[in-house]
């Protein structure tokens, strides 16, 4: 199963491809160098073809073009692999057909219960083949002895991932311990790669589940992980301990807003308050404003009120003014040009947008996930009325 991150926010796509050429020894390649050499080059090139997405393409484009570069990269490598079965490349080839973002698409539409995000309908019968062949790939850079270790790292960083993302499609998921045994997976290779990059996006989307599948459990998780031995999993579970204890005592936050306004939220005691993470390129950001704007007119005059948190970067400060503008959005914004570096951002450890924390009339966060009709009903809820 593929692995893309997240069709919402196609401005952050990316796609990690190593091309170290492995030193490993293997058999003596018998064809030509220079057709060796002329066929790999294809596959770097097939790579280094990622598409340029932007803020203006429709996701429909967005998604086509990033299934078409999958598609060139999977038949590029496999054009590698079946001529140069022995070549020590091959299982860089082989890692990039497990990570081509090659969806057999036939189309994409709107997904009518998220905004922002879109559906892909694929040819399923090929989809599955994929699925079939990739299962072996997997089993083999897992098992051959001469798989270079950033390799195998990386392909085993997958496999954790992939089953923490599709365990609500595993045969496993009903059975009594499965969650406790999917995160013994999860600390397993959080403790074999302390240094892996990216180890502590596999234990937010871990967490992520764990809060859908067992919420009383995740308070305690997170200040497990807190303790963890593993640097950037100790950082981002300190993040979420953070808003575990802004549930118990008021959130504090002091700034000067886009426009000048002197902002201090233990002040808007007393109202109901929403601290909107977003940022201007963020599609699935765009998609909600306009809920969050007509229930901040709906409900204002009764207590509700709204902060928002710009992860744009420096350059787009006037991007940012005049679209505020233009969409009508009246409350302060938090804006230090830091893009994802944004200092409350970071203090939270957000790690997608948009994030959305509601505070009750105590200035305590009572939701970090009200989006669309939910957000109406929770500032009713707690506005009692």
């Amino acid at each position: 199963m593929k692995t893309f991150r997240c069709l919402a926010v196609f401005s952050s796509f990316s796609l990690v491809l190593s091309f170290s050429k492995a030193d490993s020894p293997g058999p003596t390649i018998t064809l030509p160098t220079a057709i060796a050499d002329s066929e790999w080059q294809a596959l770097v090139a097939a790579v280094n073809s990622k598409p340029k997405l932007t803020n203006d393409m429709a996701p429909k484009d967005q998604v086509r073009a990033i299934d078409a570069y999958g598609a060139g990269i999977s038949d590029a490598a496999h054009a590698f692999l079946a001529a140069h079965p022995t070549d020590p490349r091959r299982f860089e080839a082989m890692k990039d057909i497990l990570y081509a973002p090659h969806y057999f698409m036939t189309d994409v539409v709107a997904d009518p219960a998220t905004p922002g995000r879109v559906k892909i309908i694929r040819d399923e019968a090929a989809a599955a083949a994929e699925d079939k062949e990739e299962a072996a790939v997997e089993n083999q850079l897992l098992t051959e002895a001469d798989v270079p270790s950033a390799i195998r790292e990386s392909v085993e960083a997958r496999k954790v991932e992939n089953e923490v993302r599709y365990f609500d499609d595993s045969d496993d998921k009903d059975k009594p311990g499965a969650l406790a045994t999917l995160q013994s997976h999860v600390d397993a290779f959080v403790a074999k790669y302390p240094k892996s990059m990216g180890v502590e996006q596999i234990v937010h989307d871990y967490m992520d589940l764990l809060e859908r599948k067992d919420p009383a459990a995740v308070d305690r998780a997170w200040r497990a992980y807190a303790l963890s031995s593993n640097a950037a999993v100790k950082e981002l579970a300190a993040g979420k301990v953070r808003i575990i204890e802004a549930k118990e005592k008021p959130f504090s936050l002091t700034f000067t807003s886009l426009d000048g306004r002197a902002v201090d939220v233990s002040k808007l005691q007393g109202k109901v308050v929403l601290i909107d993470f977003w940022a201007t390129w963020c599609g699935p950001c765009k998609a909600e404003i306009p809920n969050v704007v007509a229930t901040y007119k709906k409900y204002h005059d009764q207590g509700f009120e709204v902060v928002g948190i710009s992860l744009d970067s420096q350059g787009a400060r006037s991007k940012l003014a005049d679209f505020v503008k233009t969409h009508d959005m009246p409350w302060p914004q938090y804006f230090d040009g830091k893009g994802w570096g944004n200092e409350v951002a970071a203090t939270y450890s957000i790690q997608a947008i948009p994030a959305m924390f509601l505070l009750d009339k105590e200035g305590k966060i009572v939701s970090t996930n009200a989006r669309g009709p939910k957000l109406e009903e929770e500032v009713r809820r707690y506005l009692a009325l």
